[in-house]
């Protein structure tokens, strides 16, 4: 888990840890957009609840971000 924010030089696993969600929201976004098929929908929503649960407790400054993904898990039905 990545606490707080990096300190000092930036490692690979932070930037992973730190982009890796965001990547994880767009192919989510990208995946449940109307029309997409049902596998489609299946993978985005396997996407979004798990940026739901890895944004759980964010900082607050992501805030934009974590109720585009709660909506979105809504949009799952669950």
């Amino acid at each position: 888990d990545v606490e707080g924010w990096p300190q000092g030089v930036m490692q690979a696993g932070e930037v992973d840890g730190m982009l890796g969600v965001y990547a994880r929201l767009l192919r989510a976004r990208a995946l449940l957009r109307p029309g997409a098929s049902p596998s489609e929908r299946q993978a985005g929503c396997a996407f979004i609840r798990r940026v739901s649960q890895l944004w759980s407790r964010a900082d607050s400054r992501l805030r934009v971000l974590v109720n585009e993904a709660n909506s979105l898990v809504r949009s799952c039905g669950q």
